[in-house]
């Protein structure tokens, strides 16, 4: 019997070492099977100045927390926070720097795998300022300062804030030229800087906008030779205003076409002082912008005007059934023409008669009559002559400055 009961407790104590074996193994089976998994869908939803917020998917289980970590250079990494929550947001990031982020939750002692790594971006810097450095009548070049942590810029255009429209992405430089303007405009620009993570998150910088800019206006129209002053050689021009511009440049060719004076003018008529007498001179005009403190030119005129000198009378006598009128040469001049007058009021233009055209080599002109009536020794006769050139199809005279009197009796 003792010995029965012996193998009886033999076969007990096995019994019970087993199923004590079998609870440990339970136990362990169900704190591995405890182990939280990895978060999943970590990313950066904002930045703002130096603050980034990142999200992620929420682990199961009671009790759950998170513990993230941060890295400069995905290589070693240091605590950044532990929270019970499924965002958290940075702080302390630098524009230009790049972050890296990852995740593991804990349920008491036990930690998940680590989630996927996280790139992280803080918001780009300011861009401080916009210059325009170029224009053309259709197109217009901007500059600005880079900012810190952007990698590329967006350019919108308008003519006022309310109707600025998306122009183009500007990636690796800070300008941009915009095409197809209109002519003669005034437009507003902003530049939009940004970055774009690892994970495909955008974040904007500040934009900075409201910037004036203006395309160079079309080519001036209405340049007129308005005078010739004999006695103080001053030539003059006018034309008419157009809008959106600086100023003007007037230019002054001589007949060996080299420019001999040019004239900045914000006004619209231009005086050539102490020119030369006796020719001719060529005139183009441009508008101009003015642009951190440099001038830039439009086109010039289509069709330059030409101011010539008036021929000034020599011999002016008269005789019966003869009045004989000289003049010195104009050079440039491709014709002249002669007028006379007998009224009584020589300087009304209107009431001169054009008696002759004659060739450029020929500076003398008599006639032995006046309308109907032959030259008399004892009448007033007024006249005056006319240089032409002609250039191309259109034929540019001298203005009337000075008639001569001549009379005997």
């Amino acid at each position: 019997m003792i010995m029965l009961q012996t193998r009886t407790n033999k076969k007990f104590m096995f019994v019970v070492t087993a199923i004590f074996s079998m609870m440990l193994l339970m136990v362990a089976t169900i704190n591995a099977s405890a182990a939280p998994a990895a978060p999943k869908n970590v990313k950066q939803t904002s930045a703002f100045g130096s603050y980034a917020k990142i999200t992620w998917d929420a682990v199961s289980g009671a009790g759950v927390k998170y513990q993230l970590e941060v890295s400069q250079d995905n290589a070693k990494w240091a605590t950044l926070a532990t929270v019970g929550k499924t965002y958290y947001t940075a702080g302390k990031m630098e524009a230009g720097k790049v972050y890296y982020i990852r995740v593991k939750a804990i349920v008491g002692k036990t930690e998940s795998p680590y989630s996927a790594t996280l790139q992280v971006i803080p918001q780009p810097g300011y861009v401080s300022e916009i210059k325009q450095t170029a224009a053309k009548d259709k197109s217009v070049t901007i500059s600005w300062t880079g900012a810190a942590g952007a990698t590329a810029y967006d350019v919108y255009i308008g003519t006022t804030e309310e109707n600025m429209k998306y122009n183009q992405t500007i990636k690796g430089k800070t300008s941009a030229t915009i095409n197809k303007l209109k002519k003669n405009k005034t437009y507003i620009v902003k530049v939009i800087p940004f970055n774009i993570s690892a994970s495909g998150f955008r974040a904007n910088g500040f934009e900075r906008g409201n910037t004036a800019i203006r395309t160079i206006p079309g080519k001036i129209s209405g340049l007129t030779f308005a005078g010739w002053n004999y006695g103080s050689k001053d030539i003059t021009v006018t034309w008419k205003a157009k809008d959106n511009v600086d100023g003007y440049q007037v230019k002054f060719y001589n007949a060996q076409d080299k420019c001999v004076k040019t004239i900045n003018t914000t006004k619209t008529t231009a005086t050539f002082k102490k020119a030369a007498n006796n020719t001719y001179y060529k005139v183009k005009i441009r508008p101009y912008l003015t642009m951190n403190g440099k001038k830039k030119y439009g086109a010039y005129n289509k069709y330059p005007v030409y101011p010539i000198s008036q021929p000034q009378l020599v011999t002016f006598t008269q005789d019966i059934g003869k009045l004989s009128i000289g003049w010195n040469a104009v050079e440039g001049a491709t014709s002249y023409s002669v007028y006379v007058t007998t009224t009584t009021n020589p300087n009304k233009p209107s009431s001169y008669v054009k008696v002759a055209d004659v060739e450029p080599k020929v500076l003398k002109y008599e006639m032995s009559k006046f309308g109907k009536d032959g030259i008399t020794l004892t009448g007033n006769y007024y006249a005056y002559v006319v240089a032409n050139k002609k250039v191309g199809q259109k034929t540019y005279s001298s203005k009337i400055t000075q008639a001569w009197y001549c009379c005997n009796n």
